[in-house]
């Protein structure tokens, strides 16, 4: 392992990715059952959501646990917070491949999902994204 020191796969980020994926499921049937939206516009407005909570959290994360606009002396300095960012994003895409796969299947989403999961992963996975 490339940083022995940083945990790689705990519990509790595993417990996040399974709650996220359930989380965006459960907001595409709310759309598609409750809202009664056709599952195009429901799959849309479970991706606009997720973009919403990301870059929110992101910018919540980058200028509340992290000096953005200062000098930076190091960038491997872990910064609070941001995994569980990740986590979140990681979850979605476990969710957003499955429903690629299942519901509307085509190859470029599928390359998509599949490389976001591959990227997400090394960035959790790894000290790469600390």
């Amino acid at each position: 392992r490339l940083y022995p020191e940083y945990p790689a796969l705990t519990p509790l980020r595993i417990l996040i990715i399974i709650c996220s994926a359930i989380f965006f499921k459960s907001m595409q049937l709310f759309f598609t059952h409750c809202m009664r939206l056709p599952h195009r516009r429901a799959f849309k407005a479970v991706s606009m959501t997720h973009s919403c909570i990301a870059v929110a959290s992101s910018y919540y994360v980058l200028t509340t646990q992290y000096a953005l606009f200062t000098y930076a002396t190091s960038t491997c300095k872990p910064i609070p917070y941001a995994e569980y960012v990740c986590c979140v994003s990681f979850g979605y895409f476990c969710y957003d491949l499955y429903k690629t796969i299942t519901q509307e299947p085509g190859f470029d989403f599928i390359l998509h999902g599949s490389l976001c999961i591959v990227i997400y992963g090394i960035v959790i996975h790894t000290a790469a994204g600390q």
